[in-house]
């Protein structure tokens, strides 16, 4: 081997190896605590809370026969708004299905153009893969059967007690049940309503262990659309806070099944969904609501001692999460947040032999801002979010900062509506 090769081979050699030592092993460990959050739209007024719901349903299997009827002459006068909206949906459904066609024949064009392109050993070699036409399924419309008189079974029948519901689901939290000052709420959960379940088919991959290689097959399965529209009045003192339609409960879910749905369980699950999407409405605007948050504290491997106070910063950090309760003050938390600043003084993005190089830099700064915004330090928090933002980042670390801004901003606004 010449000289000069081999010189070259050392040099690259050791400029690996230089880098590997001066690239800084970051590490991290999770932490989990309770947090509290405030509302968006908070009542200083509200003492207490009394909530009380009603259901399409009979109390008990004593009353089951006269439900049965009264349910039958509801059904069957609004039996012209089901036909109308499934209609409705399947216009929608056909409209969706003209795009797919021409977005089916685009994508087929686009592979056969490519295939064509092929040597004839590279297509005999992927010959399982030549291009096909896959067309969509047209959908089928279905009208509604009109409802009919059902002898009441009670071995399938559902029946809910409201009192129990509101005392298992309906609960504002910060608060005890109560009348006076009370946030009062009547929530009325409709009648489930779904359209005929659709046998659809799609074509997934899968390894084939006796040839080892990579196969298609077509998988068959229903898809059920389904909504239960929940009506929802607040008052306070005499005063509707609000009073409609909850958010999204009027919108179509899609369930999804490898066989015939079961209707009746998810008539079920749709009760308790939306009780559980109802509470969680309330709480946003008006409770004080306990949450778990998941943080994990970033930190320099520390073999020689250079990064001990990055090591007892850490400690300080799990220490004050481990301890954090919302209404106190939480001096380590606070103590770590004062270690970090300083040392994030040292930020050298540009030497990566510095003690604080770019990848150090940006624990710190993830650290920085995640204890700012759990101790409401909101200044500290914005600047260095700012200060993040002006790194060159991937797309991983724009989420990451976006995800953290994004709750940067949503407690900044709750706090600020607590102060008003």
């Amino acid at each position: 081997m010449k000289p000069s090769i081999l010189h070259s081979i050392l040099m690259l050699l050791l400029s690996v190896q230089m880098q590997t030592v001066f690239s800084q092993n970051t590490k991290e460990e999770l932490v989990t605590f309770i947090d509290n959050r405030l509302p968006s739209k908070p009542i200083s007024t509200i003492k207490a809370y009394n909530f009380t719901v009603s259901t399409p349903y009979a109390e008990n299997n004593n009353s089951l026969k006269e439900f049965a009827q009264k349910k039958y002459e509801d059904d069957l006068k609004n039996h012209p708004n089901v036909v109308a909206e499934s209609e409705r949906k399947y216009q929608e459904d056909l409209l969706k299905y003209d795009e797919e066609v021409i977005e089916a024949r685009e994508n087929f064009k686009l592979e056969n153009e490519a295939w064509e392109k092929m040597t004839l050993v590279e297509r005999m070699a992927l010959k399982d893969q030549k291009p096909t036409l896959k067309m969509p399924r047209k959908p089928m419309y279905y009208k509604p059967s009109e409802p009919r008189y059902v002898e009441p079974d009670v071995t399938r029948a559902i029946t809910y007690d409201p009192k129990m519901l509101s005392t298992l689901y309906l609960k504002l939290h910060g608060f005890e049940k109560g009348d006076v000052n009370a946030l009062v709420g009547k929530i009325k959960i409709s009648n489930f309503e779904y359209l005929e379940p659709e046998r659809k088919s799609r074509e997934v991959s899968y390894y084939d262990k006796a040839s080892q290689t990579t196969k298609k097959r077509v998988e068959y399965y229903y898809e059920t659309s389904h909504r239960r529209p929940v009506e929802m009045t607040l008052e306070h003192n005499g005063t509707e806070v609000f009073s409609g339609l909850l958010e999204g409960s009027s919108d179509y879910t899609i369930s999804e099944s490898s066989g015939g749905p079961n209707l009746l369980a998810l008539e079920k699950k749709s009760v308790e969904e939306s009780l559980i999407n109802a509470n969680e409405f309330i709480n946003n605007l008006y409770g004080y609501s306990p949450f778990e948050i998941k943080r994990e504290v970033h930190y320099v491997k520390n073999k020689s001692g250079e990064y001990d106070d990055l090591e007892k910063a850490k400690d300080f950090a799990i220490s004050g999460y481990t301890a954090f309760k919302y209404t106190d003050k939480n001096p380590d938390l606070e103590k770590a947040l004062e270690m970090w600043v300083k040392a994030l003084g040292e930020s050298d993005l540009e030497d990566k032999k510095a003690r604080i190089d770019e990848k150090v830099t940006r624990i710190l700064l993830i650290n920085i801002v995640e204890a700012a915004i759990t101790i409401n330090d909101f200044k500290t928090a914005d600047a260095q979010i700012k200060a993040y933002e002006k790194l060159d980042n991937n797309n991983s670390e724009k989420t990451r900062i976006g995800k953290i801004k994004a709750e940067y901003k949503d407690k900044l606004e709750r706090f600020d509506a607590a102060k008003k």
